[in-house]
């Protein structure tokens, strides 16, 4: 037996799954089964633990560890793993342990100790000439984890080849602890550990590089990832033992130029991450119409979504307004000083010339003159705010018209904000924005100039904090680059010809100095052009992207460049030489792609006959023409590793957009970039290899022990065979209309039933919610499916519409058959709408809102309508019109779960607060890891059901610590997470430097 597995085990009936091949732990290389005496020694003694008892009354276990030791001098990321084992110990436990320094081993006791290999600490005689050969000859991301004892002395080693590769065991023995790793968080059973896990196995990766391309372009993906999500999904990264993050960048005209890679010339760069001259870029954002999205304001977001977005024109931060600028006044004597200086701010934008020109003067109750206003000027000044748009109608009239006070709310970062209360009371309005200075693009050469600053900023600060953590990063263009036009125009006046090999040489250098001021990499990936997939390749275009790359590398050798070139594509190389890149390229340059046919196509064989470089197999976690649906590709990932191990390939990484709903399929990846021993058939002729194992590890730690077995069953019969309802219609995640009836159609989502009839059973709260994640999911996915049916049966009665002779047989078929298939169409689409929003949890599934709502919407909902009142000669019936109104239970969300933080880092919190009716208010509590009372924080109301905290660094220095949120709705109050207090979200602080 394996007792590596028993780490959750609480009851009888957990025992029955422990043992091969349901529980094999994930990541393990090399399995060296334990003794019965260490087994003996460690278990006896041990207390039985129920689920319902609280961590900080678990009395201490026998071989539980008094303490946790690493060696003096050790570096700073030893440190850190040591805090990030201590963190997982407390949530195991509720015990929190000590970090001690030391040279040499305490002589009693039980301890954890954390060392890379060449430490002296391993020459103390507990650990036997075996033992110590075995560390020594760890090397990179190896570890090796040993339990041993000798008389009073045990310790559970925990030694690395390198710093991180310390790191790596500290979160192999959390998950030995029942603890789980996934991109949007941590999964952590409820239950108390009942039995410490016995130490024992070396691990050696498949793969030297293993990591991630998460990939810009849809709001789904990283456009809308601001610092927090990026520095999340990085510190997610080590605990999948991934060490890589690469990003592409979209050219200008493919659809648009993107602010990660700037390209100009060496003299237009400006310290840090500004340039002097740059070109209009974006990322996605609700304000900007391609890839088949309508622009749209959020606050026309149907059934409640507008509240989870805070202003109209959203996207990522790096294109909101700046964020130094913050003046936020309640009505007082104090408010007439903010006035003035609000009117002065205003007149730096665009707005304010608009403001201007309107008329608009700052109104009198800004004076902070406690006086009744003249009821004509007050209607006066109401019309021309309400003509602005910075008041509504109804509400904005009631106001005013009451002589109420004001509340002016400037924040720069989001938007501006006008919301009217009583004095000292709460708001009664809805904040409503100002166009925004960088949606949908920046303009002006000084705005151009700020998104490329804002972007290079950020990327340093994600970038360097990966570095920190041993992450390899990557960024880069297509290939022949593609020069944008302003930059075309500004090389004519400096004249330069655009096309002129020697000006492209001097662009590279451009990029490559500018990036190595701006932030850190490790390559710079060139890609090949994604027609190559599609449309095959003329041998001039192939010699033309070939001459394209080596004048790149021309200019990263003459720019003495920090970092690496390497290629990607949506091919190896073209189709009638895959591997032509091997023969005609620099040595040092590592190849690379992505699987053809959005990954339904294997691993290129090509990559066997790359023999003299670095290859990296990218295969797809998911595909973008599914983009609204969940998938799951275990078995795949399954072969797409083990094909490109057998051909050779140094690397493995995964492109995808969203994170949580791709947790299985990124594990799946993860796992096998280190171990393929227990499925790696002897001939792969299947796309797809077992599942079942791999599920059962996944739904025991996800659901719980008891109902594993039939959950996995469910899902190993899904993996890889789910119905599509999605497709790429002008865009990702489309759909299009189903003529077959739902009757037949429903038989594809007869396991729904069957995952749902397994609830009952779930016991724990989280072990709940993350099974209704996954039920909402599915039964989200086959309302997407009913409504395409009924959208292909509309479509027929507006082909009969069509064909009828006169307006009153128009009519009639209209109102007869027409009108009750659209008020079918708009309760499924609010059923779909109430399961999306119960899954909705971070801002890639903020981003499949809007991809329905910009998107999908306007054909399937909008246009449908408009043609049916046409025909109808009046407007739908309230119950054929799409619902504004959220309808469904009450939920905090965080979008971003952040689980560590650097030194000298605040903590900013953002939370979405869903309900019917408004929140009262939204709490923080907190305290410092384990200790003492909890201290309170008001979440700020920033817009509509967005609230925001910041705990500053000074608070908790350098603390780890736990917190847990409350919203009161009504008389009743929830929490997040579900399992607080007895068990809260954690943060660890980065040791200092």
């Amino acid at each position: 037996m394996n007792l590596a597995i028993l780490s959750e085990t609480c009851s009888p009936t957990a025992w029955e799954y422990s043992s091969p091949p349901y529980q094999k732990p994930l990541y393990m290389n090399k399995t060296i089964l334990t003794s019965v005496l260490i087994v003996s020694f460690l278990c006896a003694g041990i207390p039985s633990i129920t689920a319902g008892t609280p961590p900080a009354t678990t009395e201490t276990a026998a071989s539980e560890p008094h303490n946790i030791l690493i060696t003096k001098g050790a570096s700073s990321l030893e440190r850190f793993a040591a805090k990030e084992l201590r963190r997982y110990i407390y949530l195991r436990t509720g015990n929190l342990k000590a970090i001690h320094q030391v040279d040499t081993i305490p002589e009693k006791g039980v301890c954890f100790l954390l060392s890379t290999t060449g430490n002296e600490i391993f020459n103390n005689p507990l650990f036997t000439k075996t033992e110590r050969n075995v560390i020594a000859q760890l090397s990179n991301d190896d570890f090796y984890l040993k339990t041993i004892r000798e008389s009073d002395q045990v310790a559970h080693v925990i030694a690395g080849g390198s710093p991180t590769a310390v790191l790596y065991g500290a979160y192999r023995t959390a998950e030995l602890m029942g603890v789980r790793f996934y991109l949007h968080g941590d999964v952590v059973p409820e239950t108390t550990l009942a039995r410490w896990p016995v130490l024992d196995e070396t691990n050696t990766p498949l793969f030297e590089l293993r990591g991630i391309l998460p990939f810009h372009d849809f709001p789904e993906g990283p456009d809308w990832w601001n610092l927090d999500d990026y520095m999340l999904v990085l510190g997610q990264l080590p605990k999948l033992r991934m060490n890589f993050f690469g990003l592409h960048t979209y050219p200008e005209g493919g659809p648009n130029a993107e602010p990660t890679v700037w390209i100009g010339l060496p003299e237009d760069i400006a310290p840090g991450t500004t340039v002097d001259f740059s070109y209009p870029s974006s990322y996605q954002n609700t304000m900007r119409g391609n890839w088949g999205y309508s622009a749209r304001k959020t606050s026309g977001f149907s059934f409640g979504t507008s509240a989870l977005f805070e202003i109209d024109e959203f996207g990522p931060d790096v294109m909101r307004p700046e964020k130094e600028i913050q003046v936020i006044n309640r009505f007082n004597p104090q408010i007439q000083n903010t006035a003035p200086f609000l009117i002065k701010e205003l007149r730096k934008t665009r707005a304010e010339n608009r403001l201007l020109r309107q008329g608009l003067e700052c109104p009198e109750f800004l004076t902070g003159k406690l006086k009744e206003l003249d009821t004509e000027k007050m209607e006066e000044q109401r019309l021309k705010w309400m003509k602005l748009g910075l008041m509504g109608q109804s509400k904005g009239a009631e106001l005013l018209n009451k002589g109420f006070g004001s509340r002016i709310g400037y924040r720069a970062e989001y938007s501006m904000e006008y919301e009217f209360h009583r004095t000292g009371a709460e708001t009664t309005s809805t904040a409503n924005s100002l166009p925004v200075e960088l949606f949908p693009r920046p303009d002006t050469q000084e705005q151009c100039n700020l998104l490329f600053k804002r972007t290079g900023s950020l990327l340093e600060q994600a970038f360097t904090f990966a570095n920190d953590l041993g992450i390899k990063t990557c960024v880069g263009t297509e290939t022949p680059l593609t020069i944008p036009e302003q930059v075309r125009t500004h090389l004519e006046d400096s004249g330069l010809a655009y096309d002129d090999p020697m000006t492209k040489q001097k662009l590279y250098e451009g990029i490559f100095k500018r990036i190595a001021s701006a932030y850190p990499i490790d390559y710079y990936w060139l890609w090949t052009p994604e027609n190559w997939t599609w449309e095959g390749t003329e041998r001039e275009q192939v010699e033309d992207t070939i001459a394209d790359i080596k004048i790149a590398y021309s200019a990263l050798e003459l720019v003495n460049s920090p970092f690496k070139l390497a290629t990607c594509g949506w091919v190896l190389g073209p189709e009638y030489d895959r591997a032509l890149f091997d023969n005609v390229l620099p040595r040092d340059i590592p190849v690379s792609c992505i699987n053809r046919q959005v990954g339904k196509d294997p691993v290129d064989p090509g990559f066997a006959d790359v023999a003299t470089r670095q290859k990296w197999a990218i295969p797809w976690l998911e595909d973008d023409p599914a983009l609204t649906s969940p998938q799951l590709w275990a078995g795949r990932m399954r072969r797409d590793a083990y094909d490109a191990y057998r051909y050779g390939c140094n690397g493995l990484m995964g492109i995808h957009w969203r994170t949580r709903i791709v947790g299985p399929t990124v594990s799946a990846l993860a796992e096998a970039a280190w171990d393929q021993d227990d499925w790696a058939p002897d001939e792969a002729k299947d796309r797809f290899l077992k599942s079942k194992d791999f599920y059962m590890d996944w739904a025991a730690h996800n659901f719980g022990h008891n109902i594993a077995s039939n959950a996995a069953e469910v899902f190993s019969k899904i993996d890889g065979h789910l119905p599509c309802p999605s497709d790429w219609v002008n865009g990702p995640g489309g759909i299009k209309p189903d003529k077959n009836s739902w009757d037949d159609v429903k038989q594809q989502y007869a396991f729904i039933n069957e995952l749902a009839g397994l609830r009952s059973q779930i016991q724990g709260k989280a072990n709940l919610e993350r099974f209704d994640y996954w039920l909402n999911s599915f039964r989200y996915m086959s309302e997407i499916a009913r409504l395409r049916c009924f959208w292909a049966e509309l479509n027929t009665q507006f082909d009969a519409i069509e064909k009828a002779e006169c307006a009153d047989k128009k009519r009639d078929i209209a109102r007869k058959n027409a009108l009750p298939l659209r008020i079918n169409m708009i309760e499924t689409w609010c059923n779909m709408y109430r399961y999306l929003l119960a899954t909705v949890s971070n801002p890639g599934e903020l981003g499949t809102i809007a991809n329905w709502e910009q998107h999908i919407r306007p054909s399937v909902i909008d246009a449908p309508a408009r043609k049916l009142e046409k025909v109808l000669g009046e407007k739908l019936p309230e119950c054929a019109r799409i619902p504004m109104d959220y309808s469904g239970a009450p939920r905090i969300i965080v979008p971003t779960k952040r689980t560590s933080l650097r030194y000298g880092e605040d903590l900013i919190l953002r939370v979405l607060v869903l309900s019917e009716t408004r929140s009262a208010h939204v709490r923080l509590n907190w305290r410092t890891l384990g200790n003492g009372d909890y201290s309170t924080e008001e979440f700020r109301h920033v817009a509509r059901s967005v609230y925001e905290v910041r705990l500053n660094h000074e608070q908790f220095g350098a603390h780890d610590f736990e917190y847990y949120i409350t919203a009161k709705f009504g008389s009743r109050i929830k929490s997040y997470p579900v399992t607080a207090p007895r068990q809260n979200h954690t943060i660890v602080v980065m040791p200092h430097k």
